[in-house]
This record gives structure tokens, sequence and C-alpha cells, in this order.
């Protein structure tokens, strides 16, 4: 893996929550009302959210993927940030667009991502 192209602090969840969006330069998201709620059957992985498992990294890592909807697609558990970067890197690919950490004060940091894009999608 090469961690050099990975921004400072992911590989070590300093802040513990980082998105990346898929295919960014075709930006077109939703609108978001706080009304978390399921992607369609079909739909594809257009937000990848990285988010602690538990305390500090020894727990761990969860993947959320999210529709251009802002609908929840699912989520994976993986023992290490390298093992859920490198799955999701192999499955996305190029597609990928840079890894943007979440403000630690966000108490609400999955919602926080949500709201933000739908928001960019309307400026």
């Amino acid at each position: 893996m090469l961690e050099f192209l990975l921004p400072a602090g992911f590989l070590d969840a300093e802040p513990p929550y980082w998105y990346a969006v898929v295919r960014p330069s075709d930006l077109s998201f939703a609108s978001y009302d706080g009304e978390p709620r399921r992607a369609p059957p079909d739909a594809e992985t257009r937000v990848v959210v990285f988010e602690p498992a538990g305390e500090g990294i020894e727990g761990g890592v969860f993947v959320s993927r999210y529709a251009a909807s802002l609908g929840y697609i699912t989520d994976s558990w993986y023992p290490t940030r390298e093992a859920a970067i490198t799955d999701v890197s192999h499955e996305l690919g190029e597609e990928l667009g840079p890894w943007t950490p979440v403000p630690e004060s966000e108490d609400h940091p999955e919602s926080y991502v949500l709201h933000l894009l739908a928001r960019n999608r309307l400026e």
C-alpha cells in the first residue's frame, strides 16, 4: 500500500471519521432532510464513510456506503484501516475521490457528511 498517498492522520484515525465521494466530478446528490433511509436495491456506491469500530484504531473500522440518493446501502467491518483502504481502493479504483476528514466537533459525523453533500449539490 502507498501510505504516502493518503492524507496525514487517515491511517491513525485522527480525526476518527473520513469520507470520500465516488466520481466527484459528476457530483449530483439528492437533497437530504436528516431522515435516514435505505437506498434502492440496485443503488451504486457514491459515498464511503470510514468510522471507528471501537476505541482508537485497535477496534478496526466500519466502512459505510451511500448512494447518490444519500440513502444507506451497507457497511462492512475491517480489522484495520489498512485492510479497509486496500479493499475500498480495489473495489472503486480511480473513481474514488480524495479522502476528507469530518471535523471532530461533529456529534453526528455521517449526518454531517450527507448534509454537506446535499448542500454542495445546490451551490
